[in-house]
């Protein structure tokens, strides 16, 4: 599968989420740090794991779009032959960054921005779990979370990293709450590709949770369909 989506939407975490469901080898790779010979090695590991204990590798690449058509050559054997199941992880339009016949045989999910409440929940949880190794002041409370939020475009990885920096300023002496939002830099967005003038189908997290997951291990779609009492993960998915 291919997970196409802008920063901070989530492909590295839907990619690890589904490894751990399904209970698979995990082998993470960076395209700008990993090259075809390195690949070729993880493929030969693959098909041992494959043949002695049956259990399946799922690997990730992301920023896929960074290898070169020619490179993304050396995937097209083990995907065909099942000795690995790829999830790679993209920026950029993969109709024209992915080998062609690499695509034809990945089914491709386009990730929305994160809205508001999704962001608050992250923010939210994160203050509740790292909160005490930063002792923030009162100044960090539900209006600065919304604030950081509404800041972060969409973006839970600025979102948190504005909450870092927000949690450490609230511990100066003279700060205030004006004083810690102006020392915040608004992230611009600039689309290059020019992607975001169509309007695109996309699916939520949860969607491409449930059909690949499914996909890989059937039995396992139940315990994630259809995403309603308790949220087993620790943020809050959108599912419209």
């Amino acid at each position: 599968m291919i997970l196409w989506g802008g920063t901070g939407t989530g492909k590295t975490t839907i990619a690890r989420v589904i490894a751990n469901m399904v209970g698979s080898r995990f082998v993470e790779i960076n395209s700008t740090s990993s090259g075809v010979a390195e690949c070729k090695k993880i493929f030969a590991e693959a098909r041992g794991e494959l043949g002695l204990t049956g259990r399946k590798t799922i690997i990730f690449c992301d920023e896929i779009h960074r290898f070169s058509k020619s490179q993304q050559d050396v995937f097209l054997g083990p995907v065909e032959s099942g000795q690995i199941t790829l999830i790679g992880a993209t920026t950029e339009n993969p109709s024209f960054k992915v080998q062609n016949a690499l695509l034809s045989r990945c089914r491709t999910f386009t990730l929305q921005k994160l809205i508001g409440a999704d962001l608050v929940s992250i923010l939210q949880h994160a203050l509740e779990v790292e909160g005490p190794n930063y002792s923030p002041s009162s100044l960090v409370d539900d209006d600065l979370i919304k604030y950081l939020a509404a800041f972060s475009d969409g973006d839970a990885r600025t979102a948190l990293n504005l909450l870092e920096l927000a949690m450490n300023l609230s511990t100066r002496p003279s700060a205030t709450k004006e004083s810690i939002k102006s020392a915040l830099t608004k992230t611009l967005v600039y689309d290059r590709a020019g992607d975001q003038h169509c309007k695109l189908d996309t699916f939520s997290t949860p969607f491409v949770l449930v059909t690949f997951v499914s996909f890989l291990k059937p039995a396992y779609a139940s315990i994630v369909t259809p995403f309603s009492g308790r949220n087993p993960y620790p943020f809050k998915f959108r599912t419209s």
